[in-house]
């Protein structure tokens, strides 16, 4: 959170925070689900004492989980969230069926910016 605060500051962009609810391993396969460190509002309270200014929960379900890598970009970070410096773990993927990767976000004109998961 600190890395995504200080990113943001120096490229003049706002903070900003998405999340999943419930975590996508929880949906697809609870049994197999990672421990939760920490409640829902416990995680929006972390994300404000960090600085974090905006944060956008998504309701993970099949609909959700049906939208494709370039959807996601295209519609969900760039029309509705004016999104344009992406930061993820370097083992991120996203969109159904996990088609996309860090790579999508360059080739589609993101500054990225990853750090080890």
């Amino acid at each position: 959170l600190t890395k995504l605060v200080d990113t943001s500051k120096s490229k003049g962009v706002i903070p900003a925070v998405m999340t999943f609810e419930p975590h996508p391993r929880e949906f697809f396969a609870p049994q197999n689900a990672p421990a939760r460190l920490s409640s829902l509002r416990e995680k929006l309270e972390y994300f404000d004492e960090a600085g974090v200014e905006k944060v956008f929960v998504c309701r993970f379900n099949q609909v959700f989980a049906s939208i494709s890598a370039q959807l996601f970009m295209q519609d969900i970070l760039r029309k509705h969230l004016n999104a344009n410096v992406i930061l993820v773990g370097g083992d991120f993927c996203f969109g159904a069926k996990r088609q996309g990767t860090t790579q999508s976000f360059i080739d589609h004109g993101f500054d990225l910016v990853d750090f080890p998961p």
